[in-house]
């Protein structure tokens, strides 16, 4: 399970895009940061039973990055950050409610991102995703 937060003045775009991110990931928890530093988020998640934290960062109003830790009692452990450009939100896309994820699906076009792919899994925490090199492979898991 995850942690998603925000750096500390997140814009409405950024909140946003949690709040789409907190629909689309399972078992992901989300929580306001305010003026919490980053031990006291690493303590939140612990207090929570959460392995991994993500911050979304924001830069001219936008989401900008996304940044991934690990909450151990030793201290916050990052892993890796991934930056942003052109982000869409839900709600710019359509006046649709969001539904909730049970599951995650990761397609990948060939064999050599498998091992990202399975890093990205772990990064998310618990449950059992699944793989496809297809999208046209799901019809025959989810008829």
């Amino acid at each position: 399970m995850i942690l998603i937060t925000t750096t500390r003045r997140p814009s409405r775009r950024t909140r946003s895009f949690i709040r789409d991110l907190f629909h689309v990931i399972p078992n992901a928890v989300r929580r306001n940061r305010g003026k919490m530093s980053l031990e006291d988020v690493n303590q939140l998640a612990l207090e929570l039973g959460l392995k991994r934290i993500m911050i979304v960062g924001t830069s001219k109003g936008n989401p900008s990055s996304i940044s991934f830790y690990e909450a151990s009692p030793s201290g916050i452990k990052p892993i890796s950050i991934i930056f942003l450009q052109g982000v869409s939100l839900r709600r710019e896309l359509t006046n649709k409610r969001a539904p909730s994820s049970k599951s995650l699906c990761i397609s990948y076009s060939s064999p050599d991102l498998s091992h990202i792919a399975q890093l990205m899994v772990e990064s998310f925490g618990e449950g059992e995703p699944v793989f496809v090199q297809k999208l046209s492979d799901l019809k025959v898991l989810y008829p």
